[in-house]
């Protein structure tokens, strides 16, 4: 059964992985080899929030949650913390704890306001993450990892003693 906890979700995505690879209508685009295809959409699904191939991944795994066809753990877990920018929000949620909107700016000078804005509201649509409003004037809202957020540290944890001991194996000489 090797293989199998890919290919659904995957296959129904080819068209939308050729568009982007080639830039042509789907009829037009003719098909690929799923490994191929993943490959060259990675940057799409590991990049900004919005991104055409991110919001068909997410909006697939929704709906076969919601249809009960969902068989795949590890692809539930990814389509969750997939996104340039969400691991590293839950990193800095645990180490910090509650962050205003602007201090998760100031941590990620290199976002836009749109994208943090998109990446916040997907974690929170997906009780990752908490967002608490005050009755202030301005104004205040924090952003803190609820209950279900927490118990993903131990895979960012993980994650981020990996790349500390790897990185010198990838990092260019």
């Amino acid at each position: 059964m090797r293989g199998t906890c890919l290919d659904p979700p995957y296959k129904k995505l080819l068209p939308a992985l050729s568009i982007i690879r080639t830039g042509l209508h789907a009829e037009e685009a003719g098909p690929f080899p799923l490994r191929q295809s993943l490959i060259l959409a990675a940057p799409y699904l590991n990049g900004k929030a919005g991104s055409p191939v991110s919001d068909v991944l997410r909006k697939e795994v929704k709906r076969r949650l919601g249809n009960k066809e969902f068989h795949c753990e590890k692809e539930l877990t990814l389509s969750l913390i997939s996104g340039k920018w969400k691991i590293s929000i839950l990193f800095y949620l645990d180490q910090e704890g509650s962050l205003r909107f602007s201090d998760l700016q100031r941590l990620f000078p290199k976002i836009t306001h749109k994208v943090l804005t998109a990446q916040l509201r997907e974690l929170e649509e997906d009780g990752i993450v908490l967002r608490r409003i005050y009755p202030e004037v301005p104004p205040r809202v924090e952003y803190s990892l609820t209950a279900r957020g927490t118990t993903l540290l131990p895979i960012i944890r993980m994650m981020y003693d990996w790349g500390k001991e790897h990185m010198m194996h990838y990092a260019p000489q």
